[in-house]
């Protein structure tokens, strides 16, 4: 069975160790989904060049401050697959090889909800702070035709994340240049407008303030990239404090 692609809306590290209607429903979106092997692409991964992990069993990585004790002690006991890496490099020999990367919390914070056995294997690629959307776009193009060979290609980010302007008072503030951002990606999602979703940084202040760094965003563009223009799904489409957005997508044949 063709593999959907899924781009999850990873929020607070708390979600790790909490039960919320958010992660609840990551676990909804993968229900009778049983994939071979996990492409993940994390927003808190951004290298020099795009890497891929191929070491067997990648550590964790708390890379997170002034959390609980608890959420250091999440183990995701996953690993790696030779031969789903094998094959990554071959359709893309330009990725450079790691072998100490570990697991960051933007992979196993939405990965203990949904595969929560990690019995899986995952895989990871980094972003690349040196490549355009554009080039992140073809990154995930490049991996389409795993989704015919049972790899789910899952990214983790947030569409819009600015922590700088947090309302840590009131989480169901919605700024306005948020939801009005937000609402612009929906849109272009569904009328499967990419080059659009690709050149979000010409939208104005309501792009500036919603993305006010690449990272979290950029793992939506490699999803959308590998979708092959599939029927579109939404959901958890909420944001919270003001400027975090939850919201999920899934690309499904």
């Amino acid at each position: 069975m063709r593999m959907p692609v899924c781009f999850i809306g990873h929020g607070s590290p708390m979600n790790a160790i909490e039960n919320n209607i958010f992660t609840k429903q990551w676990k909804n979106l993968i229900e009778n989904i049983h994939p071979k092997a996990i492409l993940m692409i994390s927003a808190h991964w951004v290298s020099d060049k795009f890497e891929i992990t191929t070491n067997l069993y990648p550590k964790m990585i708390y890379d997170m401050f002034g959390f609980p004790d608890q959420l250091y002690t999440v183990d995701y006991p996953a690993h790696t697959d030779k031969t789903i890496i094998e094959r990554c490099l071959s359709i893309l020999p330009t990725l450079k090889e790691n072998n100490i990367r570990g697991y960051d919390h933007g992979a196993w914070s939405i990965l203990i909800h949904m595969f929560p056995n990690a019995d899986i294997p995952v895989i990871q690629l980094s972003l690349n702070r040196n490549a355009s959307p554009q080039e992140h776009y073809e990154l995930g193009k490049s991996f389409q035709i795993l989704r015919d060979e049972g790899v789910l290609i899952v990214g983790s980010g947030n569409i819009v994340h600015n922590l700088r302007v947090l309302d840590w008072e009131n989480e169901n503030n919605e700024y306005d240049w948020a939801k009005n951002f937000r609402q612009r990606v929906n849109e272009c999602l569904i009328h499967h407008e990419d080059e659009q979703l690709i050149e979000y940084s010409q939208w104005g202040n309501d792009a500036i303030l919603s993305v006010n760094s690449s990272e979290h965003y950029l793992p939506l563009i490699v999803c959308l990239g590998a979708s092959n223009h599939d029927s579109v799904l939404i959901t958890n489409d909420k944001i919270i404090s003001g400027s975090l957005s939850m919201t999920c997508v899934v690309w499904n044949k």
